[in-house]
């Protein structure tokens, strides 16, 4: 007999393959934006690429828009 699953538990989480084909199809979506706020990064103009990034996915987009929100804040 197996046990009955609860309705509010979470569904099962994405496979690691899934996960990393999902990532690189974000990347793909963002390569350009990605770009343009590495080279926003190298002008200093943090603010911008914060506001770059807003909307995206990518993994590399979220630590690029963290990375210029901590460097905003530190030099104020």
């Amino acid at each position: 007999m197996t046990p009955s699953r609860h309705p509010y538990t979470p569904q099962a989480q994405l496979g690691a393959e899934d996960a990393r084909i999902m990532e690189l199809q974000f990347e793909a979506q963002d390569e350009d934006v990605l770009a343009t706020a590495r080279a926003c990064i190298g002008a200093r103009e943090f603010l911008r690429t914060v506001h770059l990034l807003r909307d995206r996915k990518s993994a590399k987009a979220r630590f690029l828009s963290l990375y210029s929100q901590f460097m905003v804040c530190r030099l104020l």
